[in-house]
């Protein structure tokens, strides 16, 4: 499986080196002050992004990629998911998208994602709806050159729509339910994770300009709206096409954009 570094082009080859460039990126990006610490944002002008977390004294606690991309979702954020190995800096919520009538927990369907500015929005007063650029980190795809095409290599017995949406990280293992787990269970981790086909609307082959790797972004129409998708070339078989679809597991990671607050009811 890919890393998610290398669906933005920021893959290397050792540790080593992987630590001797967030400690140069940490002193050239964008300083973005917290309660517990600060990020420190490295944008690349293709759009990718590295958010590295440190502490007050400058000791790296982690980092988290993103891409910032034109998708724009209303999030009915609900609860924050609890996660064992996440630092001050880092968190995860439990979301529905676009929701009905202003009730937060009313929408499309939940989702998990993981907050790349968690601790910048300090406390959240929640439930609450918000505006949330999402990104999804490609763990396995596949492309079809139109829904025709699509359509036509599905298994009979079980056909997916070209714009589905599961939240696959949201299920327990060997859960015969058709509702997600809402994390009552403390021995279950909800997961980022989503399964999702959808019709490409754009794509792009860039390259990152800090390590010279190429990467792809798509621009992808799926039930629920539109999702910024990025793509290690490793994945790229064939030639994209616009109108063509994709289906495929990916992580979700979202950026919630701080000045838009919904009212809620």
């Amino acid at each position: 499986m890919a890393s998610h570094f290398s669906c933005i082009g920021m893959s290397v080859k050792t540790e080593y080196e992987f630590l001797k460039l967030l400690k140069r990126l940490s002193k050239l990006g964008e300083k973005i002050s917290c309660e517990q610490g600060y990020y420190s944002k490295w944008h690349s002008k293709t759009g990718a992004e590295l958010w590295i977390q440190l502490n007050h004294a400058n000791t790296l606690l982690g980092v988290t990629p993103f891409y910032n991309g034109s998708s724009e979702f209303s999030a009915g954020i609900i609860q924050k998911i609890e996660k064992k190995i996440d630092n001050v800096l880092e968190g995860t919520f439990y979301a529905w998208a676009n929701p009905k009538d202003q009730k937060p927990d009313n929408g499309d369907y939940p989702f998990v994602f993981e907050c790349v500015n968690f601790a910048e929005i300090k406390k959240l007063d929640l439930p609450c709806i918000k505006k949330v650029k999402l990104t999804a980190f490609t763990h396995g795809i596949d492309f079809y050159e139109s829904p025709d095409d699509y359509h036509s290599k599905q298994e009979k017995t079980l056909r997916l729509g070209t714009q589905f949406f599961s939240p696959s990280g949201t299920f327990k293992p060997n859960n015969n339910s058709d509702k997600p787990d809402n994390n009552s269970d403390k021995t279950f981790e909800m997961t980022s994770e989503a399964v999702f086909t959808g019709i490409i609307l754009d794509y792009k082959k860039h390259t990152n300009e800090l390590t010279n790797k190429d990467y792809y972004w798509i621009k992808v129409d799926t039930y629920g709206g539109i999702i910024d998708t990025v793509v290690s070339p490793e994945f790229i078989k064939n030639s994209l096409k616009i109108n063509g679809v994709i289906a495929g597991v990916f992580y979700l990671c979202g950026k919630i954009i701080t000045e838009c607050n919904i009212s809620v009811k």
